[in-house]
């Protein structure tokens, strides 16, 4: 099975949780490809903890590099 890779809308609260567990393989057929996050150290949190993957500034760049990504994740 082809694994979808998903963007993660939001790194606080729960869509940090979602990204740890996406980032660790723990979602059957989903992987990370990126992450929405409109604040500089939550950015910067995104690159050392997870590195390899897409940090977006907000909504409009993310969907800007949607060929990145097969679904985004709210």
């Amino acid at each position: 099975m082809d694994q979808v890779r998903t963007a993660v809308i939001g790194f606080g609260g729960m869509g940090s949780q979602y990204v740890e567990m996406l980032y660790k393989g723990e979602v059957e057929g989903m992987t990370l490809a990126g992450v929405c996050c409109r604040n500089l150290p939550g950015q910067e949190r995104l690159r050392r903890e997870f590195p390899g993957t897409a940090v977006y500034k907000d909504v409009d760049d993310a969907m800007a590099h949607s060929g990145d990504f097969d679904a985004p994740v709210k």
